[in-house]
């Protein structure tokens, strides 16, 4: 017990008493403390980000349990084949870069993605996004090709703009209505290629 006192007009006078179970009171409202999430909070903006990456229609690979995506915006990273996807594993194990800035830019090459199959918000990646935000547009897309997640529902609650789109009033809705541009897409979606292994 740690007791305090001090002197006024010849009495003590008792300030503070430091007890055991003092203590456990005292710690438990701190303000300072950070609260931790367990998974990363994906907004609705990082959800329009991987819808919009999504769209590009890059291929994914899976590769035992890594899915792969090459990296960069342009029309060459667009396709991946198994073959690239093999050797850049076998060069990331052999280490055979002559020097750091050869060595950065090929494993910035493809972007390996770990999905955890119980919450897919866990997942990782090898993009500097994921590895400063914990999330990223690589991880929401391929829960979405995997049907984990749905880009349909979650858009619902967005107001219909009563802005017209430019054109001939024929081809065009009224200003409150879906365009029927933006319910129909051109392309068809790609979805992840897997390599099939047969057991005999």
């Amino acid at each position: 017990m740690l007791q305090n006192y001090s002197k006024k007009n010849g009495k003590k006078k008792k300030i503070h008493q430091l007890t055991n179970s003092l203590n456990i009171f005292c710690l438990n409202e701190n303000l300072n403390l950070k609260k931790f999430h367990k998974e990363p909070i994906i907004t609705k903006v990082d959800l329009l980000e991987a819808f919009t990456w999504n769209k590009r229609g890059k291929t994914i690979q899976r590769l035992g349990e890594y899915y792969m995506v090459r990296s960069g915006d342009d029309n060459n990273s667009l396709d991946l084949s198994r073959e690239d996807c093999k050797q850049f594993l076998q060069r990331l194990e052999k280490k055979q870069w002559t020097n750091f800035d050869e060595m950065i830019n090929d494993i910035n090459s493809i972007r390996l993605i770990k999905l955890n199959n119980e919450n897919w918000k866990n997942s990782t990646c090898t993009c500097v996004f994921w590895l400063k935000h914990y999330k990223c547009s690589h991880t929401i897309a391929v829960a979405y090709r995997l049907k984990m997640i749905n880009f349909n529902t979650i858009f619902m609650d967005l107001p219909i703009s009563n802005k017209r789109k430019k054109g001939a009033s024929k081809k065009n809705l009224k200003s409150l209505q879906h365009q029927p541009s933006d319910l129909v897409s051109d392309e068809e979606e790609k979805g992840i290629e897997e390599e099939t292994i047969f057991i005999f």
